[in-house]
C-alpha cells in the first residue's frame, strides 16, 4: 500500500500545483464534486489506511483537488477528520499494549507543539502561498514514501 499511497501523493501534488490543468481535467470528466457518496468512500478509505498503516492519506490534498476547497479550509477539514478517525485505532492500540508509552509522551508533547508552529504559519500564509506549500509536502511525502519502498524492496530482494 506504500507505493500506492506514495504515487497517488504524487499526483495529487501536480494537480495541487497546477491549478488550471486540473480544472481544464474536472470539467472533461464531469467529475460532480460535492457528492456526499464519494466523500464518504473517500473518508472510508482515509480511515482503512490509517488504521492498516498509522498514516494518514494526503486527506487536505484530496480535498483541494477533488472538492475544490480552498487550502486553508482543506487543511482545516482534514485536521478534523485525522482527529476524529485515529481516535478509535490509538484507543484500541493502547488497550492492546501496543503502544510504546516511553516515546508517546515526548511525541505528543512536540507534535502539540509542532502544530501550534503550523497552525499559526498556515494562518499567516495566503491562499496561494498555502496551497503551494501544500502541494509541496505532497511531492515530497510522495517521492519519501517511493524511495522508502524500493530501499526497503531491494534490501529484501
Amino acid at each position: 500500500i506504500v507505493p500506492i499511497v506514495g504515487l497517488a501523493c504524487i499526483v495529487l501534488s501536480g494537480s495541487i500545483l497546477n491549478e488550471r490543468e486540473m480544472e481544464k481535467y474536472f470539467k472533461k470528466i464531469k467529475l460532480q464534486r460535492h457528492k456526499k457518496e464519494f466523500a464518504g468512500i473517500l473518508g472510508g478509505f482515509a480511515g482503512f489506511v490509517n488504521g492498516l498503516t498509522g498514516i494518514g492519506l494526503p486527506m487536505s490534498a484530496m480535498l483541494t483537488t477533488i472538492y475544490r476547497l480552498e487550502a486553508h479550509a482543506a487543511v482545516a477539514t482534514s485536521l478534523a477528520t485525522i482527529l476524529i478517525f485515529s481516535l478509535p485505532g490509538a484507543i484500541v492500540h493502547l488497550s492492546l499494549g501496543h503502544t510504546n508509552t516511553s516515546l508517546l509522551f515526548p511525541l505528543l508533547l512536540g507534535a502539540l507543539i509542532g502544530s501550534q508552529l503550523g497552525v499559526r504559519l498556515a494562518l499567516r500564509l495566503k491562499k496561494a502561498k498555502l496551497r503551494k506549500a501544500l502541494g509541496l509536502f505532497i511531492l515530497a511525502l510522495g517521492v519519501g514514501l517511493l524511495f522508502s519502498f524500493l530501499k526497503s524492496f531491494l534490501e529484501f530482494a
